[in-house]
């Protein structure tokens, strides 16, 4: 098992180590980077690794076999800056098979080189219409005890005129060690988009996120989840949360969350959310607040189906 182990997380390691840099010094599609969760965003875009929501496809955390559901949500910078995503997943052949769309509109250009800068610029005026799309399929089932998982996406870029698309692939693998579970991936890989004048990298990286299991504290359960992730550049992106579920009937839970993520750029830390979940739907709300920023703060928001 641990030769196993060690076989898979070295794998990966190679893999986010050996993609090639491109030429490009600007990186391209933002709707990668952009929290895709709207209980992510409220833990600080760290993803809590192990629950079977279907949006886990997009932070490539190595989703249970279990994975199932359907997720419609929607961020919300300023008017002219508007994010959409739907995923949808159910068991298929001894695992999981999950499939999403991101969409992303806003005024901008369609290269950044700094992460925070461009999110907070997304309710800025600009010349520039920039419109960006992906297409996720991923599979994801148990080898022993490890949850391995791979993604491949289709990536479109269109910004007045110009047009650029190509393809990318997660892969992930993960474990429960006691009660944290530990998930290794590398994200968004492939290579530059090229095309209409346009040559942009992709924001390749490799990450670690935990997660602990509910403990009940009282009547309140409290669970956390974290994430660590370095890009292709050398950039470390890390966030953090904590979540507090409580269940006043079985079946009903009110949750509240927190989190922490990197203040740079024009974001500041802090991110907020709450969320219900009765049988077979679940409400999430996310706010993340922005200072010396044309935009203020984005609103995200999801329904889920379980």
């Amino acid at each position: 098992m641990r030769r196993l182990t060690r076989a898979c997380f070295l794998m990966l390691i190679v893999l986010c180590w050996s993609v090639t840099p491109a030429r490009a010094q600007e990186y391209g599609m933002l709707v990668l980077e952009l929290p895709a969760s709207a209980r992510a965003l409220s833990l600080g875009n760290a993803f809590a690794v192990g629950t079977v929501d279907s949006d886990a496809l997009f932070y490539a955390p190595a989703f249970s076999s279990a994975l199932r559901g359907f997720s419609l949500g929607a961020g919300w910078w300023s008017p002219d800056a508007m994010a959409l995503s739907v995923s949808g997943a159910g068991e298929w052949w001894g695992g999981a098979l999950a499939a999403g769309l991101q969409v992303l509109d806003y005024e901008g250009a369609p290269a950044y080189d700094d992460l925070r800068a461009a999110e907070a610029m997304l309710g800025g005026p600009a010349a520039t219409r920039v419109s960006e799309r992906v297409g996720t399929l991923g599979y994801a089932r148990r080898i022993w005890k490890l949850e391995v998982s791979v993604a491949a996406k289709l990536l479109d870029l269109r910004a007045d005129g110009a047009s650029v698309r190509g393809p990318a692939f997660d892969v992930a693998v993960g474990r429960a060690v006691g009660p944290v579970r530990l998930v290794l991936a590398g994200q968004h890989l492939g290579p530059a988009l090229e095309g209409d004048g346009l040559e942009l990298t992709l924001p390749s990286r490799g990450s670690l996120s935990a997660a602990t299991r509910p403990v009940p504290v009282g009547p309140l359960d409290v669970s956390a989840a974290a994430t660590v992730a370095v890009r292709e550049d050398g950039t470390v992106l890390s966030g953090g949360g904590v979540e507090i579920g409580y269940w006043p009937v079985v079946g009903r839970t009110f949750l509240l969350r927190a989190g922490l993520r990197d203040p740079e750029g024009g974001t500041t830390p802090f991110t907020l959310g709450a969320g219900f979940a009765g049988d077979r739907i679940a409400l999430d709300y996310a706010y993340a607040p922005y200072e010396d920023s044309p935009t203020s703060r984005v609103h995200r928001f999801a329904v889920r189906l379980r």
